[in-house]
């Protein structure tokens, strides 16, 4: 069996920026830092690619499918954060992948404005929610599978 190359190649190659990080030069003021890629384990990019801008609505930002590499990013804000698809085909990846989902942890949470609107647009395309909009003391919150092993959160802060 051939071996992929290893993600950060992937990376190198796309000509991708890890981090993004401008340090103020008093340290007493910190940082600027912010995030700006965070990844998801799925068990297939591509398939989770088409979820996630087909059904979430996220938009493409790139897509390598000789290095299984999918980023997606929201398209209010497509030169904000990106989230990588990452594949689960390290043995630790999988297990990591499989063990929150089996306790029903969400992996990532998603803000929205009106979460009711969202709840009932994706129940219209067939998502699946484990857990319908709940108030709770921060906000509303609901968690839907993501069909590519992981369960989201979605949230809507407190007005």
């Amino acid at each position: 069996m051939k071996r992929k190359p290893p993600l950060l190649l992937a990376f190198i190659i796309c000509g991708l920026t890890l981090f993004s990080m401008s340090v103020a030069a008093d340290t007493t003021e910190g940082t600027n830092m912010k995030i700006t890629l965070t990844s998801v384990f799925v068990k297939s990019p591509a398939e989770a690619l088409k979820f996630y801008t087909k059904i979430l609505g996220f938009k493409e930002k790139m897509y390598v499918p000789e290095f299984n590499l999918a980023i997606v990013v929201s398209p209010e804000e497509p030169d904000g954060t990106q989230l990588l698809l990452e594949p689960n085909d390290h043995p630790l990846a999988k297990a990591y992948q499989e063990g929150l989902y089996k306790e029903g942890i969400p992996v990532i949470v998603f803000g929205v404005k009106d979460i009711q609107k969202e709840y009932k647009r994706l129940k219209k395309l067939g998502v699946v929610f484990k857990k319908e909009p709940t108030e709770n003391e921060w906000g509303i919150e609901a968690v839907f599978d993501d069909t590519c092993g992981n369960y989201i959160k979605l949230y809507q802060a407190k007005k």
